[in-house]
């Protein structure tokens, strides 16, 4: 018996049901709760036993919530759970070692995860000549995992080869370079804003910081020509269909 070839529209269904309703209902909306959630709450939750379990618990969301925004094809979501296991493991025991005794898998595991899903969501947004509500969610989405892209790949350079940023002694008496520190420093370059409190030293660091500080405003006009190509194509075909 022959086995009729399949079409574009059914290789790129979901493999499994469930994958069909996340389909439906949006799958980069609860990405970007999380991320919102993250961003807007982790200034609080900084310091003490309980905060850091719950700084660990809002950086755990974001690699759940990230396995469903890929979970369109069977490869994503098999690559994005491997991804995620050193995520998780470098937010809940990560805290258990010094910074200069954590092995460099516990920096690489999230970055590689940030990577992964922040080029899977964009293709997504990408794909096709329709805009939807999910890929707004998802666009948006992606910008903010470019920060936190970039975030990760600081406190790697810094575990690497630490003084490779320099954070002014007095808003950081304690003279070391945190999460948050990174974080901060991340979305200060990515929206070019540049408050010059803390600063790239070293070669590579700068060139990090400048590829990211690059790399935002380019997301936004790729987004913004992206949406006025759907707009003019949905105009056209409309016209198109009335005549």
């Amino acid at each position: 018996m022959e086995t009729k070839p399949q079409t574009p529209e059914e290789s790129s269904q979901p493999v499994l049901p469930w994958m069909q309703r996340t389909r439906l209902k949006g799958r980069c909306l609860p990405l970007l709760v999380s991320l919102g959630v993250l961003l807007v709450l982790y200034p609080y939750v900084e310091e003490g036993h309980e905060a850091t379990t719950l700084m660990s618990l809002m950086f755990s969301l974001v690699p759940l919530a990230g396995v469903y925004a890929v979970s369109d094809k069977r490869w994503h979501i098999i690559v994005a759970i491997i991804l995620a296991v050193p995520f998780l493991g470098y937010h809940w025991f990560g805290g258990i070692l010094t910074q200069t005794n954590r092995p460099i898998w516990l920096y690489s595991g999230p970055l590689a995860f940030y990577t992964f899903t922040t080029i899977t969501i964009f293709s997504h947004v990408l794909r096709g000549t329709s805009i939807s509500d999910d890929k707004l969610y998802g666009a948006v989405s992606v910008y903010v995992l470019i920060g936190l892209t970039f975030m990760t790949a600081y406190s790697l350079l810094e575990h690497v080869e630490p003084g490779s940023f320099f954070i002014d002694h007095e808003r950081d008496p304690d003279r070391v370079l945190s999460h948050t520190d990174m974080l901060y420093f991340s979305f200060a370059t990515l929206t070019t804003v540049g408050y010059g409190d803390m600063t790239p030293v070293t070669s590579k660091a700068r060139s990090l910081a400048m590829l990211e500080a690059i790399l935002g405003p380019l997301f936004i006009a790729i987004l913004i020509a992206r949406l006025v190509g759907s707009a003019r194509a949905g105009g056209a075909a409309t016209r198109s269909g009335d005549g």
